[in-house]
C-alpha cells in the first residue's frame, strides 16, 4: 500500500523522544509505528496493539553451552555475594503461621 497522506500532530517532546527510543528497540520508526497503529484500528476496530520488547542479550539462551555458562556465572555471583537468594515461602510461613 503506497503512502500518500501526511498527518501533522502535536505531541509532548518527552513523549515523542521516549516513544522513538522504545520503537528503536523494535527496529521501528515513529512513522512505521503510527502506520501499524492506524492499520490495527482499521482492520480490527480496536486500539490495542501489543508489542513486547526484545529480551536483553544477557538473558537470551542460544544453546546448551550458553545455558551452562549463564548458570556458572549465576553461581559465582551468588557465592561472591553479588546476588543473594531469598526464599519467599519462608516469609509467607512466618507471616501466616504455617
Amino acid at each position: 500500500m503506497s503512502k500518500s497522506e501526511t498527518i501533522n500532530i502535536s505531541v509532548n517532546e518527552n513523549v515523542r523522544l521516549n516513544a522513538e527510543n522504545t520503537l528503536k528497540s523494535f527496529g521501528l520508526t515513529l512513522s512505521e509505528a503510527i502506520n501499524m497503529f492506524l492499520q490495527q484500528i482499521g482492520d480490527n476496530g480496536s486500539l490495542s496493539c501489543d508489542l513486547i520488547p526484545p529480551a536483553p542479550d544477557c538473558i537470551i539462551v542460544k544453546n546448551k553451552k550458553d545455558v551452562d555458562k549463564k548458570l556458572l556465572n549465576a553461581e559465582e555471583d551468588i557465592k561472591s555475594g553479588r546476588i543473594y537468594t531469598h526464599n519467599i515461602f519462608d516469609d509467607m510461613r512466618k507471616k501466616y503461621g504455617l
